[in-house]
C-alpha cells in the first residue's frame, strides 16, 4: 500500500471532501485519517479510495457516516 502522504486516490478524496463539504482535514494526522476512512470503507465493502469517492458522489447521506467515523473523540 502507498504511504498515506503519497496516495493520490486518498488525496483526491480529501480534495473532494474539502470542495464539496468544506471540511479541510489537512491538520489531521494522515495515518489516523486514512485508518478511519478505511474503517468506513470496510463497513461498505468498498475496496479503494476512488470507489469510495464515487460512492460519496451518489449517496450524499454517506458523508454523515464518514464524518461521524472521522470525528470520533475518545472518552
Amino acid at each position: 500500500m502507498t504511504s498515506p502522504e503519497k496516495d493520490p486516490e486518498f488525496e483526491n478524496l480529501l480534495v473532494y471532501l474539502r470542495q464539496s463539504r468544506g471540511f479541510d482535514f489537512t491538520g489531521y494526522k494522515r495515518s489516523t485519517l486514512m485508518r478511519r476512512v478505511c474503517k468506513r470503507m470496510q463497513s461498505l465493502s468498498v475496496e479503494n479510495f476512488g470507489d469510495y469517492l464515487d460512492y460519496l458522489e451518489v449517496d450524499p447521506e454517506e458523508f454523515n457516516y464518514l464524518f461521524n467515523t472521522i470525528l470520533i473523540r475518545g472518552c
